[in-house]
């Protein structure tokens, strides 16, 4: 077994208690939160007392008997149990919004990388130019500014002021090119916008960090020195190793794309996962909450073992440290 295959094995191992700490810690969470799903509307669905609800609902039982029982059903056969409300299965109902969250969350990340990657290097290239500053400031000004705040202000102006693009939605509704991929696309435009501002400016700031620090190094000098383009020593030398901190910052943000995901696809009624999730949360429905909170912590570690992969492609001498 190659040193690659080990670490790869030992970190899966690894992942199996750092995901149970988090199922942990998600119904934990949840159960803490102030009010719970049996007040007023349940009873109105139910027809029957506090009491009954709490009762049929499995809401009487001790905490550690729900949180095994729970585990059981996610682990043992694969159940996420089944909404409150809707009495669907939780599994079910985020397999028919996966589509659309993940349509929204891979592109808001290819875009913001490629142009992050893009301004950040144009930020080193071009260091104490007018070029860097405007890359520093539209930096500072996109991870300052809230996603939801950018898609409200997105939705005023170019969806209700100038109408060049749809309000909400994934699709049209009565029109003749209704569900075409033109339409999906057009409806895209504004949430993966306001999705993408952030990651694009935190990526450009990283980038350009990196790139100067690079461009520092000795063997940069030395490279240049031997009489080699400066085009090549960019590109063959110092683009690359650039990348590293690249490639841990896209680790640690693609759990939270899909976790930021869920006020921009509230706001633009998107019919993705998160839009699910909010609404589960606001009426304290735990099933719901739980699966797409579970969906997320996989995600978390998933990437994590993902970015240890990368990092050991693109810079095999981290193999050797293993």
């Amino acid at each position: 077994m190659s040193s690659r295959t080990q670490k790869i094995v030992r970190r899966l191992l690894m992942a199996v208690p750092q995901l149970l700490l988090l199922t942990l810690i998600i119904f934990g969470v949840l159960r803490a939160a102030p009010g719970e799903p049996v007040l007023r509307d349940l009873e109105g669905t139910f027809s029957v007392p506090r009491e009954e609800v709490r009762r049929m609902l499995g809401l009487d039982k001790p905490f550690h008997v729900q949180y095994i029982t729970w585990m059981q059903d996610v682990f043992l056969h694969g159940d996420l149990g089944e909404s409150f409300f809707s009495k669907q299965p939780v599994t079910e109902m985020m397999l028919v919004r996966l589509g659309p969250t993940v349509l929204l969350t891979l592109t808001a990340l290819v875009i913001s990388t490629v142009l992050g990657m893009l301004i950040g290097f144009l930020g080193a290239r071009y260091r104490n130019s007018v070029v860097d500053s405007v890359v520093t400031l539209f930096s500072f000004i996109g991870v300052s500014v809230p996603s939801f705040w950018v898609a409200l202000v997105l939705i005023l102006v170019f969806a209700v002021t100038l109408r060049w693009v749809p309000v909400a939605g994934m699709k049209s509704v009565g029109e003749p090119h209704e569900g075409t991929v033109l339409d999906i696309l057009h409806h895209l435009i504004l949430p993966v916008t306001a999705l993408a501002v952030a990651e694009l400016t935190a990526i450009a700031r990283y980038m350009r960090a990196s790139m100067i620090e690079v461009l520092s190094e000795d063997y940069i000098r030395v490279a240049r020195a031997k009489g080699l383009s400066d085009k090549f020593v960019i590109w063959r030398h110092a683009f690359r190793n650039a990348l590293m901190p690249i490639i841990t910052l896209m680790g640690l943000r693609l759990p939270g794309l899909f976790g930021g995901s869920a006020l921009i696809e509230f706001i633009s009624a998107w019919p993705g996962m998160g839009r699910m999730a909010v609404q589960a949360a606001m009426y304290r429905d735990y099933p719901v909450t739980q699966g797409f909170a579970l969906v997320i912590a996989a995600i978390v570690v998933g990437a994590t073992l993902l970015t240890d992969i990368v990092y050991g492609i693109v810079d095999p001498r981290i193999e050797e440290g293993v």
